[in-house]
């Protein structure tokens, strides 16, 4: 909830910069760059390497597994003229990933049962024309993490932590204002693939 709340923030302030921006290009009369706000939501899927620890009998002792989660991925974003833009995002997977049960080196078992993720991040755009209406993005920004793993016979396994992000995609322009993208991002670990709509005003 607090990656939620910090995320809404932050999207009030990138509107209300853009509306800044907008009105004093417009009083510049500044006709080669324009700014143009967005909204958009994005499906996501990744495939990721977790680590979990177990309370053995004199020590604690790592566990790896992979999880395959899905995400619902809101975000709010500006394009500034035909390149560049800024883009803030909230993620949190709809799917808990499967439940697992691991046998540890002492002979001791245990299961993990769920698995939580959400984060913020902010990425910067860059936008080449390939095409009438259709482009290749590349991204870089950083996200915050938050995972959360509800552990049988363990400590419930949590981690904060802050990354880089690196991506690229297609964006396939509609119009002016309706626009489809698919990307690849690293993302935790892994690699998160998504596919979603953004509307521009």
């Amino acid at each position: 909830m607090k990656y939620l709340i910090s995320s809404i923030a932050l999207s009030i302030l990138c509107m209300s910069s853009s509306a800044i921006a907008a009105t004093t290009l417009d009083n510049n009369n500044t006709n080669n760059n324009t700014v143009r706000p967005y909204v958009g939501f994005d499906y996501g899927y990744s495939h990721k390497e977790n680590t979990t620890m177990y309370q053995g009998n004199k020590n604690n002792i790592a566990a790896k597994f992979s999880d395959k989660l899905h995400y619902a991925m809101p975000h709010i974003g500006t394009r500034v003229g035909k390149h560049f833009g800024i883009e803030l995002g909230y993620l949190r997977n709809v799917s808990p990933g499967k439940n697992r049960s691991f046998t540890m080196t002492d002979g001791t078992k245990f299961m993990v049962r769920k698995t939580r993720m959400e984060g913020v991040y902010v990425d910067g755009n860059a936008y080449l024309p390939i095409a009438n209406s259709l482009e290749v993005i590349g991204s870089l920004g950083v996200a915050a993490y938050h995972d959360n793993y509800k552990v049988v016979n363990a400590r419930i396994a949590k981690k904060h932590y802050a990354i880089m992000r690196l991506g690229a995609g297609l964006q396939y322009n509609v119009d002016k204002n309706l626009s489809f993208r698919a990307m690849a991002r690293t993302h935790a670990g892994g690699w998160m693939s998504t596919a979603g709509i953004n509307f521009a005003f």
